[in-house]
Formats: structure tokens, C-alpha cells, sequence
């Protein structure tokens, strides 16, 4: 049974169907449509491929890698996939425009939106942003116009620049701090032997779970499809325990195997992965396992979305398909690291 062929870039994918098939008629395959590139973000993932925990779930999975230009909501809607992974806005976003899904389980239950600035000249808090000139690319800022309103903070009163994704710009000078990832651009300038401060938008209002799985209503209602989603959860929480309790091992192999063409640094992508696992590894998920959707959660990302004026029903988080998860393999209804 094929449920979601792949798509994508024909050589990345190639690739990684030559790592990890190890196929038999009786596997049920699965495509899994990533948001970028095949990097450490994915570290439980190349984990679950290169141990075979989705060969264990009774998966044959081809993940297919994105990038700049991925549309993961429109891969899923075509049926090319079964599950992607975005977060809450790209998929309210979506629900807006009528498409009809679900969220099943979510990797971050933190946001990684941070505010970095240098560790010699560092802003600790959001009032202190006010009057220094902050790097902004443009596609933050819907979720900077929210982050201010959450602090009751005036856009005034915090000048922005536009920049690209390319950290560099704070050493040298243009900017005083920037909008960033948490575990994405100070590793890249720690590379560079530069120290940061950060501060999570969590801490301060901005509260949304991150990295979520997403299938159509309609694949969740089928029985097939939902049984191979709730397989895919099992051996995605196999991958991202040994994740978590090692972070370099899924970074090794992003850097060595599944992301090699992409020449990555080892000890960047173990610092990211590092400073991932800080997102993952929350209260939430050592008492209910990894992709929980706990209803503080659920509430939590509807009210931020609401600020963003993207509206999107409770009922889009379906945590049923974790429960049929944990109810076959009670062992993950906790995360014990």
C-alpha cells in the first residue's frame, strides 16, 4: 500500500531512498514531506531512517526533502504526501484559505523565535529593545507587529532594518540585535568564535507550539491512512528519544549521510541540535511524551494565532492519534531521558 508518493528533488530523494530501503511487501509505504533542507532540524528523523524505527512501525517512508520554495500544506492536499511538518501559522494560514486539517503532534513545544544580540552589548528583555535598531527580515514581520502588541510596545519605539537570514549583520554593526531562531543563528556565530545573548519569545508572551505534524481532515478519517500516520508518530518518537537523549547523533548524521551534498558543519549542527532539544524537552513531554498536545498548548497557539488575525478552530489539533499511539505502546506516553 502506497499512501503519498514523493515529490520533490528527484536526486536529494533518491538519496535518501538508497540510505534507508530496506522494503518488503508487507510495509505499508509513506511519504514524508519536510519544510527545508535535510539538516539537523530533522535529527530524530535520520535517527528513525538509519535505525529503522519506521521499518519497526511497519513503515516503508520516503522523506522528501524541502527548501525555500517547499509549499508543505499543497504537497499534502495533492496526496503526493501523508504528513508534513510546518508550524501553526503556515498551517492557519492555510485553514484560512479554506484547506481543511489537522495538526496531529507537535516537536517544539516552545517557539524558537528569540531576540539575539551580542553578549558585550546584550538586550535582556523586551522593554529593552526600545530605541536600539533592530534586523528584521521581512517575513518575521507579522509575527514582530504580535510579539510588540503581546508587550505593549509601540513600533516606533524599536526602529528595524531590513536583513536576509544571514546572522553577520550584527557584527558588523548594521544592527543591535536580531530576530532569529534560537538554536539557528548564534550557533552560526558561535562558529565564528562570536558570543550572543538571547532571550526566547516564550518567555514574554509569545506562546505557540512549533515544528507540527500536519495531515488532511480527510487522511485522518480514513482508517488506513490514519493507522500508518499513528505508525509514522511511533517510530518519529523512537528517532526523537534517542534525539534527545543524544543530540549529536542525529546532527552526525544529518552532516555525514542524509544532508551530506549539503557540505554542513558537524559542530554547528550538534550546537543547534543542542539548542533544539531545550525546545522539545519540556514538563509537557516528560508526563506526556513527546508531541504532546497538552490543552494549555492547544489554547495557548489559538490565542497567539488570534493576535496574528488567523483564526483557526480548537478542533484543528486532533491529540487522538498521539492517544492510539500511546495506547499501543504505553512506553511513550512518557519521556524518560
Amino acid at each position: 500500500m502506497a499512501l503519498g508518493a514523493a515529490t520533490g528533488p528527484a536526486s536529494a530523494t533518491t538519496r535518501l531512498q538508497r540510505a534507508v530501503r530496506t522494503s518488503t511487501a508487507s510495509l505499508t509505504k509513506l511519504s514524508y514531506q519536510l519544510g527545508w533542507i535535510p539538516n539537523a532540524e530533522f535529527a530524530g528523523t535520520w535517527i528513525a531512517l538509519d535505525k529503522g524505527y519506521y521499518t519497526k512501525a511497519g513503515l516503508d517512508v520516503t522523506v522528501v526533502p524541502g527548501g525555500p520554495t517547499t509549499a508543505p500544506i499543497a504537497v499534502i492536499e495533492s496526496g503526493t504526501a501523508l504528513v508534513t511538518i510546518a508550524d501553526p501559522i503556515v498551517t492557519a494560514t492555510a485553514v484560512k484559505q479554506g484547506a481543511d486539517l489537522r495538526i496531529i503532534g507537535t516537536q517544539y513545544q516552545r517557539s524558537p523565535y528569540c531576540l539575539t544580540s551580542l553578549a558585550k552589548k546584550p538586550i535582556r528583555t523586551p522593554q529593552d529593545m526600545i530605541g536600539h535598531k533592530i534586523g528584521l527580515a521581512a517575513s518575521d514581520e507579522p509575527v514582530w507587529a504580535a510579539f510588540l502588541k503581546l508587550n505593549k510596545i509601540s513600533a516606533s519605539q524599536v526602529p528595524t532594518v531590513p536583513i536576509q537570514f544571514d546572522p553577520s549583520v550584527l557584527v558588523a554593526g548594521e544592527c543591535e540585535a536580531i530576530v532569529a531562531f534560537s538554536y539557528e543563528q548564534s550557533s552560526e556565530l558561535a562558529q565564528q568564535g562570536v558570543k550572543t545573548y538571547s532571550f526566547l519569545w516564550d518567555d514574554y508572551g509569545f506562546k505557540i507550539m512549533w515544528n507540527t505534524y500536519i495531515a488532511t481532515a480527510e487522511s485522518v478519517a480514513n482508517a488506513a491512512k490514519r493507522q500508518a500516520l499513528v505508525d509514522f508518530l511511533y517510530g518519529e518518537a523512537l528517532g526523537w528519544t534517542a534525539q534527545v537523549k543524544n543530540p549529536k547523533e542525529g546532527a552526525t548524521l544529518a552532516v555525514e549521510k542524509y544532508g551530506a551534498s549539503l557540505k554542513l558543519n558537524l559542530q554547528e549542527q550538534t550546537r543547534e541540535a543542542v539548542g533544539a532539544k531545550a525546545l522539545i524537552v519540556t514538563a509537557a513531554t516528560q508526563d506526556h511524551g513527546l508531541f504532546a498536545m497538552p490543552a494549555s498548548g492547544i489554547s495557548n497557539a489559538v490565542s497567539l494565532l488570534h493576535v496574528l488575525d488567523l483564526a483557526m478552530p480548537k478542533a484543528t489539533f486532533d491529540t487522538s492519534l498521539l492517544a492510539d499511539m500511546h495506547k499501543q505502546h504505553p512506553s511513550l506516553a512518557k519521556l524518560v531521558i
